[in-house]
């Protein structure tokens, strides 16, 4: 579809999409931000696709501490799938998946937990996801856990990531992110840190 070019229609900007995120996670881009901003630029007019470019552009700003940017990248994307009526489409899961890491960042951690939670949701009726998805979007949730501290559901996540891992030998981001996740819960589990605060407590 992509070398089709302008002949390959709508499906043009979602086949930009897919191709960036796909290059991204076997570790081949060595720009992702400016891939995925032609993709962004290409999905426009395509509220689910547009609104999940979005987010996979938060997470890359938020690597690179841009946090203004990530911030604005996100709010379009959350802003675009409420307009468009998407909040219950599995597809835009990633969407909530970014949301939770940036509330996370910026200490709203019960919006984060509802943002997690939401994507768990979705993800239960996706029972066709692709497995390299399915890792990316639980090894994001993990990283919004360990802003929370919430060590027991990062590691959960982690686990969760871990068992589909060995199908997707390629996605080297994904194994390198992964064993950065683990080597941080083995290193909160020796220091016996795995206990979670309380709502309250949190407070």
């Amino acid at each position: 579809v992509r070398d089709a070019g302008a002949g390959g229609g709508p499906w043009g900007g979602l086949a930009a999409h897919l191709e960036t995120v796909a290059l991204m996670l076997a570790g081949r881009l060595e720009s992702p931000h400016a891939a995925l901003e032609e993709a962004e630029f290409l999905t426009r007019g395509f509220g689910a696709a547009h609104a999940v470019t979005l987010a996979h552009m938060s997470i890359e700003s938020l690597a690179t501490r841009d946090y203004q940017r990530a911030s604005d990248e996100i709010r379009a994307a959350v802003d675009e799938v409420e307009r468009c009526g998407l909040r219950d489409f599995g597809q835009v899961a990633f969407v909530f998946a970014a949301e939770s890491v940036h509330e996370a960042r910026r200490g709203d951690f019960e919006s984060s937990r509802e943002a997690s939670d939401h994507v768990e949701y979705l993800l239960g009726f996706l029972d066709t996801v692709h497995r390299r998805s399915h890792i990316h979007h639980h090894l994001v949730l993990a990283d919004a856990a360990v802003l929370r501290s919430e060590w027991a559901s990062a590691l959960r996540l982690l686990r969760v990531a871990e068992r589909r891992l060995p199908e997707e030998p390629d996605a080297v981001v994904l194994h390198d992110w992964a064993a950065r996740l683990a080597h941080r819960c083995a290193s909160h589990q020796r220091l016996g840190n795995l206990v979670e605060l309380t709502a309250a407590e949190h407070r």
